[in-house]
């Protein structure tokens, strides 16, 4: 893992994101870039081109002092080489989702990390910037809660819905649970009456050929509602990390997924990497 992009609206949940940023890049060597998109005052009607300007550079100025004030934070981290963390600062007059892709597009990074909070209802989470950053922004995404604890991720979790094809994207694990020593497990949620012990045999033996990593296992969840057979099994193991898929559907299974993604969000104690895949 060579970059982070770590953007920030410099709230609670924000510094929480770059605790993880800062963990993460400690273990690799990995460049944090931060980015934020700031929005210009309203202005009245009577003021003069003179005044605005004044009041358009005071934003920026202050945008600015906090950006270099994190990054300094940043740069004071030593990573487990020895070395300072590097990192940069980008910020545009912009709304976030937009201003985060055009980076990400940009600087390409190997994960991008931010920052959320709990939302009340569906509705609200489909506006949130989060939304709309895991439906724009096809790079890998680690969301956290402001309350979140932060600590070496020591047990990575994945839902998978479809084994065969599934299974593969958890290639994509591989560095960071090697960077922690993390184990990988993939967990498969199945309706009580479709119990198949056999079938589980041969798709931890198929997993294991398809994905080489000596720290994966396979578990299935018996329950016939995915939402509660997925936290039954986190509780269980006491997971410090949910990855979920983020599929390229119809509206209708896009709207069923998201709203599986937006549940584990705003449970607000554990933090969820989204995968994209089309």
């Amino acid at each position: 893992m060579k970059s982070i992009l770590l953007p920030t609206d410099f709230s609670k949940a924000s510094e929480k994101a770059m605790e993880y940023a800062i963990l993460i890049a400690k273990r690799n060597d990995a460049k944090i870039i931060v980015a934020h998109a700031y929005l210009l005052p309203v202005f009245s009607s009577i003021l003069t081109p003179t005044v605005m300007d004044c009041m358009i550079e005071e934003v920026i100025q202050k945008t600015d002092s906090k950006l270099i004030s994190i990054c300094q934070k940043i740069s004071s981290e030593v990573s487990d080489s020895g070395k300072n963390l590097e990192c940069e600062y980008v910020s545009d007059y912009s709304v976030p989702e937009t201003e985060i892709k055009n980076v990400a597009q940009l600087k390409r990074p190997d994960l991008i990390i931010m920052g959320t909070n709990s939302r009340d209802n569906l509705q609200a989470f489909l506006r949130s910037t989060t939304s709309r950053i895991i439906d724009t922004v096809n790079f890998p995404l680690l969301i956290v809660h402001e309350n979140t604890i932060v600590a070496p991720l020591e047990k990575i979790h994945m839902a998978i819905e479809n084994i065969s094809k599934d299974a593969m994207e958890a290639s994509q694990l591989i560095d960071l649970a090697s960077t922690f020593k993390a184990s990988i497990t993939l967990l498969h949620v199945q309706p009580t009456e479709k119990i198949n012990n056999k079938g589980n045999v041969f798709f931890t033996e198929f997993v294991r050929k398809l994905v080489n990593y000596s720290g994966l296992n396979f578990k299935t969840c018996l329950s016939n509602n995915i939402e509660e057979g997925l936290q039954t099994s986190l509780s269980e193991d006491d997971s410090d990390l949910l990855v979920l898929i983020k599929y390229s559907r119809k509206w209708l299974d896009a709207l069923f997924h998201k709203s599986i993604i937006r549940a584990f969000i705003k449970k607000g104690d554990l933090p969820v990497l989204i995968l994209h895949r089309g």
